[in-house]
């Protein structure tokens, strides 16, 4: 009797211990981090990471697969080791290749993340994506140093408000709703995540597109040969050709009217219509569950 006892004392002491184990493990899967966003000239945002204890200000960059690039003066300044080279291309179709490297710590907020591969980036390279600038106007300096990308990004579920101008990191629904941000009440789009990043089906007066969100391009894009023959080019801002859809529709329902600015893209975005751009996300509050693979959208009605 006393050594099954002792038997039965051995079972349920590890068994509580292994339920211990569990319920650590799931708290500590659970987060919400809400961090603070800030705008560039070009209305992209950025946060603020830490990195050894040094703040470095980071675009949000929904359509960057990398997980992170900084600039070559800033990364020199922190400890590293040499991981490998990487490759990739921006939209009108430029190639960069360089090193990457492991950075063994980051931080935003309370949160903290190990082990980052970062791309090096010449700074004299970074007006290479810019769209348009107007030469009547003096841009202030862009005080960000480097991008948070998609490759990054897509390890967590996030809440962009825009307007609110927060990032919120999270998998709390229940939080969410007491933050005030009730996802029953936004609209589900399931989306694909594709190389390329997130594609989203649209429904528009120039018919079914699909679009990828992208947090790192100021406008919503098409492809420049989409442009209706039978209109005339209107120009408007950047000096692109654009028009109105009255109908942006995703999975029945439609967010109301959105200018389209046709643009000269490379031909590996051929499979892609265009872009979704700032344009549209600082209008809605979007809630992106990457495990899911839906966004949640609050209209701005």
């Amino acid at each position: 009797m006393i050594r099954i006892r002792g038997k039965s004392f051995t079972i349920l002491f590890i068994a509580n211990l292994f339920f211990i184990a569990l319920i650590t493990f799931y708290l500590n899967q659970r987060y919400y981090e809400v961090l603070p966003l800030q705008f560039n000239a070009s209305n992209i945002p950025y946060v603020n990471v830490k990195i050894e204890g040094m703040s470095i200000p980071l675009k949000v960059d929904l359509g960057s697969r990398l997980e992170m690039n900084l600039y070559s003066d800033v990364l020199q300044k922190f400890h590293k080791r040499s991981y490998g080279v990487e490759r990739w291309k921006n939209f009108r179709g430029t190639q960069f290749e360089y090193p990457t490297y492991i950075l063994p710590k980051i931080a935003l907020e309370s949160l903290s993340f190990k082990n980052l591969v970062v791309a090096e980036f010449p700074v004299e390279r970074r007006g290479e994506s810019v769209i348009w600038r107007d030469p009547e106007q003096e841009i202030p300096p862009d005080k960000t140093v480097g991008h948070l990308g998609r490759g990054f990004l897509q390890k967590m579920n996030l809440l962009l408000d825009m307007e609110s101008s927060k990032l919120i990191i999270t998998n709390r629904p229940k939080k969410l709703k007491e933050e005030g941000y009730d996802l029953r009440t936004f609209k589900k789009i399931p989306f694909k995540l594709k190389k390329k990043g997130i594609v989203v089906k649209v429904d528009t007066d120039l018919g079914k597109m699909k679009f990828l969100l992208d947090t790192g391009f100021t406008l919503t894009t098409v492809h420049e040969f989409l442009y209706p023959k039978n209109l005339e080019e209107e120009n408007r801002l950047y000096d692109l050709p654009w028009l109105t859809s009255t109908d942006f529709t995703m999975n029945g329902t439609n967010f109301g009217s959105q200018d389209l600015y046709f643009l000269s893209m490379t031909k590996e975005l051929n499979h892609l219509d265009g872009i979704l751009g700032m344009d549209f996300i600082e209008k809605h509050v979007i809630y992106i569950d990457f495990s899911k693979k839906l966004l949640y959208i609050r209209n701005a009605d």
